[in-house]
C-alpha cells in the first residue's frame, strides 16, 4: 500500500490560516470605517446622506 492509498479519506489539513485572517480584519475595518462615516455625518449633518441635487 503506498502513502496517496492512506490518505484518500482524510481531510486536508490547513497549514495557514495567515490569508483568511488578513480577509477578516480588511472586512472588519471597511465595516468600522463606514460606521463611523456614517456616525460622524449624522452627527454633523443631520442626515445620512447628502442632498446632491
Amino acid at each position: 500500500m503506498t502513502p496517496d492509498m492512506q490518505a484518500r479519506g482524510q481531510k486536508p489539513v490547513p497549514t495557514n490560516n495567515v490569508y483568511t485572517l488578513i480577509i477578516g480584519l480588511t472586512l472588519l475595518v471597511v465595516l468600522a470605517t463606514t460606521v463611523f462615516v456614517v456616525y460622524t455625518c449624522h452627527m454633523q449633518y443631520g442626515k445620512i446622506f447628502f442632498d446632491l441635487f
